[in-house]
């Protein structure tokens, strides 16, 4: 099921793409990576946070959606690597 996220999902959306970004860096091997923007200051932008779950408390990946004026952007879609 995809939902809006909401405050319980937010350490899971900062631990999912954290996970994710993993794979990246063991594959370019940048300088310097920084760590997952928190689920809070995500969802603090303007936009929202949709969550993909599998079952009850089991989120498996989410997208965070930037909306300025009559324009959106992905900012960030990851998926937990299991």
């Amino acid at each position: 099921m995809v939902r809006s996220a909401e405050p319980r999902d937010f350490s899971v959306i900062e631990a999912i793409e954290n996970a994710a970004d993993e794979l990246l860096i063991e594959r370019f091997e940048p300088a310097d990576w920084p760590g997952a923007s928190s689920g809070a200051d995500r969802a603090a932008e303007p936009g929202f946070l949709l969550v993909a779950e599998l079952g009850e408390n089991e989120v498996a990946g989410f997208v965070h959606v930037l909306e300025v004026g009559d324009i959106c952007h992905v900012e960030q879609l990851s998926v937990a690597p299991a």
